[in-house]
């Protein structure tokens, strides 16, 4: 027999009526019940018709369901065994329920309309989405019906609520519309559950939702109906584990009186308890800052997150905080190493080569050319070559003269480099006489740096006068952006230098690396390349392009020129790891370090790299940022253990300078396991 509470209240009573009329030799006197059948027969002449019509409009446009981002448990899918329930909950003190009591009387609204709201801004943020979907029971007593309070029977109907949460909407205007929804949906709370679900737009076969409210109407409170004390018998509620069944993964049970009882029962298949015990405490803190706010407090201003989880994710996770004040630009360091090593290699393009002091009298050279044609602090030139050894001198003079480069890559089209040439106003461009002719008509002054020779050569091989400060911008680096137009991002020499001297204390670079510059020096981990040999006095390999896109050939560059640094995306190094697994006659590498960027790493990908070569020689390392941000934020060491991961990118924690965030839609910082975006 299965029975709303109301029915069972009624039952009840009539049980101890005769039991006590029995006890005292009285014949039982029950009341005159209308029989349930007659709800039965109300129901088949209400109008389904006009309930379609209601419900269609009502679930228009919501496609599917809303879905919680949180912390799920291991093989949540894969696992078929029984479904199996865990209850966590809270009960709010009497002075806090009598305060949430109060509150929704001043404001004309039910304790059932404010656990609505409540629950729905919960929904909303945890599903980053601003239209929810959740079931609630309703009472199905209409009032249409005569003698329906006297009825015993199931009554209760689950039935779909829809609340749009905007984060401009003020709070207690919402939660008045939302409860004229709710006097709303009562006139069509006969509607079958699987009559409505027909009716939406979510695919056949899919939830219309995953979360279920019940709000007891009228609680059997601590069990106080069950404890009446009849004709000397004590009678006792008994805890029976079935009732917590459901066929939801997540249902809030909530029970009012004097003290307010929140109950979560959810299916440990799907959700941890970790997640459930957060999800108790961010309900209870929404409900506080509800009654505590201001009339025209807006819904994206409401936090859910307890002081204390305030306090970790903004201060704490983002504590280890230390300065990297840069005293020197990038080419200041780079004189002070060719000073101290003018001798050492610093750089390599097939046979070529040039010393440090080589390297600094070439860049001289041409910083004095530039000073000539107006190059100075601020001004942007732009530099057009192939990869060779003028690239990496036409980068280091054009920083010389105080400049800031603009890389052209040659294999981009004309028509990108014509706008990223008018974007940044260039007004000198540094590039090759096979490419000249892709820059005849633009409105700037070319040097061709190969025809330049002689001219170059008779100039001033002393530094040049340093001109500018750290905060001069180094480099301007064209991203698409997220709209798809070339953005062009301006770096200055200050956020390179502190780059470096926050990540030495991991990766301690010195002159014994050699490094290749694989990437183009349009892409800004060739900032990463190319400082990470030269401030060290190490070597600095450039890789040929057609070498960059041969795996097999950048094999051999890597054994022959015994490369100790490598920086890769994750999908080039893909491409090595076959490219060396079908080497005939696999060679020594000598790397130390492997650090990955620019894509989202799959760390099963690098499975037979591991089983080829352990985790301890090289180290691979992740490391996550974006070009506004110079290259790298945060930095993740990685080992094989990683591979026991059943998905996802690992981006470890930020660099020691620098901060980051998990944000949602309103810029409130999320709990643990809710997604969000970066900061």
């Amino acid at each position: 027999l299965i029975l709303d509470r109301w029915s069972v209240d009624l039952v009840l009573q009539e049980v101890w009526s005769a039991y006590e009329a029995l006890v005292e030799g009285r014949a039982p006197r029950f009341r005159s019940l209308r029989p349930y059948r007659d709800y039965l027969q109300w129901l088949k002449h209400q109008d389904l018709d006009r309930a379609e019509q209601f419900w269609g409009q009502f679930l228009s446009g919501f496609t599917e369901p809303t879905v919680l981002g949180v912390d799920q448990a291991p093989g949540t899918r894969a696992e078929h065994r029984e479904a199996c329930y865990d209850s966590e909950g809270v009960t709010l003190s009497e002075a806090d329920t009598t305060q949430l009591s109060q509150w929704a009387r001043q404001q004309k609204l039910t304790v059932n309309t404010l656990i609505q709201g409540a629950w729905s801004l919960l929904l909303s943020r945890y599903s980053a989405t601003e239209d929810v979907v959740f079931g609630a029971t309703a009472s199905g007593r209409s009032a249409s019906l005569t003698g329906i309070g006297s009825m015993v029977g199931l009554f209760i109907n689950t039935l779909p609520v829809r609340v749009h949460v905007s984060p401009g909407d003020t709070l207690v205007e919402w939660l008045r519309s939302l409860q004229e929804q709710q006097v709303t949906l009562r006139e069509y709370e006969y509607t079958p559950l699987f009559e409505i679900q027909k009716w939406s737009e979510i695919p056949a076969g899919e939830p219309l939702f995953n979360t279920l409210l019940v709000f007891e109407n009228t609680p059997l409170e601590s069990g106080e109906h069950l404890t009446t004390r009849a004709a000397g018998l004590d009678v006792q509620p008994v805890a029976d584990r079935r009732g917590d069944l459901t066929n939801y993964p997540l249902v809030l049970v909530v029970v009012p009186g004097r003290t307010l009882h929140l109950r979560f029962t959810y299916d440990n298949r799907h959700y941890k308890a970790d997640s459930i015990n957060r999800m108790v405490g961010h309900l209870q803190q929404l409900l506080a800052a509800m009654i505590a706010a201001t009339g025209d407090q807006r819904l994206g201003a409401i936090s859910l997150l307890t002081e204390a989880e305030r306090q970790q994710l903004l201060v704490d996770w983002n504590a280890d905080q230390q300065a990297y004040p840069a005293e020197q630009g990038i080419h200041k360091r780079f004189e002070v190493q060719a000073a101290r090593t003018p001798g050492a290699t610093a750089v390599v393009f097939g046979e070529e080569r040039l010393t440090y002091a080589e390297l600094n009298g070439h860049a001289n050279r041409l910083a004095h050319h530039l000073r000539k044609l107006g190059v100075g602090p601020g001004e942007l030139v732009g530099l057009c070559v192939d990869r060779s050894l003028a690239m990496v001198v036409g980068i280091l003079g054009i920083l010389k003269a105080g400049g800031a480069y603009v890389p052209l890559d040659t294999a981009h089209p004309q028509d990108r480099l014509t706008f990223m040439l008018k974007d940044a106003r260039v007004s000198v461009l540094l590039t090759q006489e096979s490419l000249a002719e892709r820059f005849a008509e633009q409105d700037t002054s070319v040097i061709c740096l190969d025809a330049a020779g002689e001219s170059l050569a008779r100039e001033n091989a002393e530094n040049p006068r340093s001109y500018g400060g750290v905060d001069s911008p180094a480099y301007v680096i064209y991203t698409s952006g997220s709209t798809g137009k070339p953005k062009g991002v301006p770096v200055t020499h200050a956020n390179v230098g502190r780059l470096f001297d926050a990540t030495q204390s991991w990766y301690h670079f010195d002159a014994n690396d050699v490094w290749t510059l694989f990437h183009s020096y349009a892409f800004d981990f060739s900032v990463w390349e190319l400082w990470g040999a030269l401030f060290y006095g190490g070597k600095v390999v450039v890789v040929p392009y057609w070498v960059s896109r041969e795996p097999g050939a950048f094999y051999d560059l890597l054994v022959r020129e015994q490369v100790t640094v490598l920086n890769q995306t994750p999908s080039a190094f893909r491409q090595l790891i076959q490219a060396e697994e079908a080497a005939d006659d696999a060679q020594d590498l000598a790397l130390r370090l492997v650090i990955f960027g620019g894509e989202a790493l799959d760390l099963q990908s690098l499975r037979p790299w591991y089983e080829r070569h352990g985790d301890q020689q090289p180290q691979l390392v992740n490391m996550y940022g974006i070009t506004e941000t110079t290259v790298h934020v945060t930095y993740r060491p990685l080992s094989s253990a990683d591979l026991n991961q059943a998905s996802g990118s690992v981006i470890g924690r930020p660099i020691p300078d620098l901060q980051v965030y998990v944000l949602d839609q309103y810029l409130q910082p999320v709990p643990i396991g809710v997604p969000g975006e970066l900061y």
